[in-house]
């Protein structure tokens, strides 16, 4: 996979904290779609089979918001060398989710390769790796 859809949906390698962001705001655009389909679901308009489709499709939205969430998230701590679980962080109530964000989103990753592999930013100059 490559592009768009390794940053999306692949749980492997790394992303840089651009691609973090797109990433993000991709996934909340999502969002943005679940809430439209959700209150065209509450209206009177929708009926029978028609209903059920949109449920589905509704289903379905959801399910990628997750998926991709979570692979972008995992990459990205990847980037900073630790594993994809630390996501978990975001569930410790009030602070987990901004320290999450904050870290993933403003702090640098590992310079060079590590674990997870190359970094993103391609092959850094020696003075940055030992700086």
């Amino acid at each position: 996979m490559t592009g768009i859809l390794h940053v999306l949906f692949g749980m492997k390698g790394r992303i840089t904290r651009a691609q973090f962001w797109g990433g993000t705001l991709f996934s909340w655009f999502i969002i943005v779609l679940i809430v439209a389909a959700s209150e065209l679901l509450k209206s009177d308009d929708v009926l029978g089979a028609e209903g059920s489709v949109a449920l589905i499709g509704v289903a379905a939205l959801w399910i990628a918001f997750i998926w991709m969430s979570i692979c972008v998230r995992a990459k990205r701590y990847h980037d900073r060398n630790k594993s994809g679980w630390f996501q978990l962080i975001s569930l410790i109530p009030v602070i987990g989710f901004p320290w999450m964000m904050i870290e993933l989103g403003f702090f640098e990753g590992t310079p060079g390769g590590n674990e997870y592999g190359p970094s993103p930013k391609g092959t850094p100059n020696v003075s940055e790796v030992f700086v």
